[in-house]
């Protein structure tokens, strides 16, 4: 998606004007990026519409390069930038432990122009007794070349979510005396992939908090040991920051932790308007710090309702709430059942009956079971159904020619899906979708994630007018769909199918975050698919 492209290279460009000292625009060009990120619409399709002026953080000379970029596909002035410095300056401009000044040095005293170069400055004994750079210095910063293959490493969310759930768990088994926890930012707001890791804590003992932490098993090496503060990195790569904070301040670290960069300087901003501040502590008014323990008290004192973590991003939601429009939550037991389980053709009733037993432990009214294929016959459902009603679904690839060849009387709903590559033939999935409707039978578009669905985004419009459903679901691997796209998909009113996915019975416990996720798309309640109700028979138990 040209959004995400362009914001990486305003990124780049911040960058190359760090290391030249230009002060204030590399800043600029940051805030253009986060905006470019976060704007849900397409700029291709804002400037055929003459909507680019409407991107907040694109002032007149930002926006004649994103013209420009969408023109030729280049940013001249970044490709100026570029040849002016080594290419592999930006990789060690972005090591922990150099900045501008001490990349501009390490080029021009010692020939260093890349990560490998400082590595073998640093192993040669370049750096050794030269001013600024001690043994510790020069040791972290072997540490940060040696690690720099793992310092961009970015995790899909289900999988920074495991990792999440088993250091906590850990640390609330380890520490009596841990009092609240939770994981924070990128993770809490269910960005597609996480970064980094947050985590926020109270304890009437910090230091056996910490000693815990960084001494975690999983733990490869500890980059910050602090009173209140900790820095590691995992055996996967990804670095974890906890921070410890008495009981009465949590919710203020809570909110201050999570919220993006730009949300939080909405909300500084609001504050110093109505004449007091505040930060990861409280609020201060006349030098006064009133300690904060919970979110609700942040938002409460700018007179805004509680926004939900997966909005925090300043794209919209602040006015939102000022306006009392935010979308209200909707509940995970509103989803009512999994529509989308993979079936092996060879199970077995007994395997159907672990399904089920999955199923009715979860509290679900309903599963939809799909095979591979479309000519199989569904095996016998057990006898214990314990009133988890079960659906047969099939799924039907493009070109979806074989919807009107499918004996429907063996199945409930259709999973189409999406092309592998290119555009869609909305003629044709238009013809499935009016054969479906004809037949009684919900349509799901589904399996986004085979492509890449920003590239060429799913016909929205024709799924809103012909009542076909989007899945949003989360695998084992990731998302299916973009944020920016189900967000889209919310404002056109096409239904959302939410998944977890599953392809054993305890990834039915994904489903939380994959509805997570939808909020993060804006989703409301209305906004959900649900199969029950569908004119079908319904599979009874034999």
């Amino acid at each position: 998606m040209a959004n995400e492209e362009l914001a990486g290279l305003f990124y780049e460009i911040a960058d190359l004007l760090d290391l030249e000292g230009v002060p204030f625009r590399p800043e600029a060009y940051r805030r253009a990026a986060r905006a470019l990120e976060q704007e849900p619409e397409d700029l291709e399709m804002l400037r055929k519409q003459g909507r680019l002026k409407d991107v907040k953080g694109l002032g007149e000379a930002l926006t004649k390069k994103v013209e420009e970029y969408l023109e030729s596909g280049k940013v001249s002035y970044l490709e100026k930038l570029r040849t002016q410095h080594p290419a592999g300056v930006l990789d060690l401009l972005r090591l922990e432990g150099v900045g501008p000044k001490t990349a501009g040095r390490l080029m021009v005293e010692f020939g260093v122009q890349s990560v490998e170069d400082l590595k073998k400055a640093i192993m040669e004994g370049r750096l050794r007794d030269q001013k600024g750079f001690g043994e510790k210095r020069i040791a972290a910063l072997l540490e940060a070349a040696q690690g720099a293959g793992l310092a961009h490493l970015r995790l899909p969310l289900p999988k920074a979510q495991l990792i999440a759930d088993g250091l906590i768990a850990d640390l609330q088994k380890r520490c009596a005396h841990l009092q609240r926890i939770s994981y924070a930012g990128s993770l809490r707001r269910r960005r597609e992939t996480v970064g980094d890791l947050d985590i926020v804590t109270s304890s009437a003992r910090p230091s056996e908090l910490i000693e815990a932490f960084t001494s975690h098993p999983s733990v490869k090496t500890v980059r910050l040991k602090g009173d209140t503060k900790s820095t590691v990195v995992l055996d996967s790569g990804l670095q974890v920051d906890l921070r410890v904070v008495p009981n009465e301040n949590y919710g203020a670290a809570l909110q201050y932790f999570t919220g993006s960069k730009d949300h939080n300087v909405r909300l500084r901003s609001m504050a110093l308007q109505k004449g007091f501040s505040i930060n990861e502590y409280g609020i201060s008014r006349n030098g006064q710090l009133t300690p904060i323990s919970e979110e609700e008290g942040i938002y409460g004192a700018l007179g805004l309702p509680l926004i939900p973590p997966e909005l925090r991003e300043d794209r919209g939601e602040v006015d939102a709430a000022l306006a009392k429009s935010l979308p209200p939550r909707p509940s995970l037991g509103s989803l009512r059942g999994e529509i989308h389980i993979h079936l092996n053709p060879s199970a077995g009733v007994e395997m159907l009956a672990k399904w089920i037993e999955a199923l009715a432990n979860k509290g679900f009214a309903y599963g939809g079971f799909v095979f591979p294929g479309t000519d199989r016959s569904f095996p016998a459902v057990p006898s214990i159904s314990k009133g988890v009603r079960i659906l047969r679904g099939a799924e039907v690839p493009s070109p979806w020619v074989t919807v009107g060849e499918i004996d429907w009387k063996e199945r409930e709903y259709a999973l189409l899906l999406p092309p592998p590559r290119g555009a869609y033939d909305e003629k044709a999935l238009g013809d499935a979708l009016h054969e479906l409707s004809r037949r009684g039978r919900p349509a799901i578009l589904a399996h986004l994630e085979t492509r890449a669905p920003s590239e060429t985004p799913p016909p929205f419009e024709l799924l809103a007018k012909l009542g076909g459903a989007l899945e949003v679901g989360i695998t084992s691997e990731g998302v299916t769909l973009e944020s920016t796209l189900v967000r889209k998909a919310v404002s056109l009113h096409v239904p959302l199918s939410v998944s977890s996915r599953p392809e054993r019975t305890e990834d039915l416990g994904r489903l939380g975050l994959a509805l997570d996720f939808a909020v993060r798309g804006w989703a409301k309640e209305s906004d959900l698919f649900r199969l029950e109700g569908t004119p079908a028979p319904l599979v009874r138990a034999a």
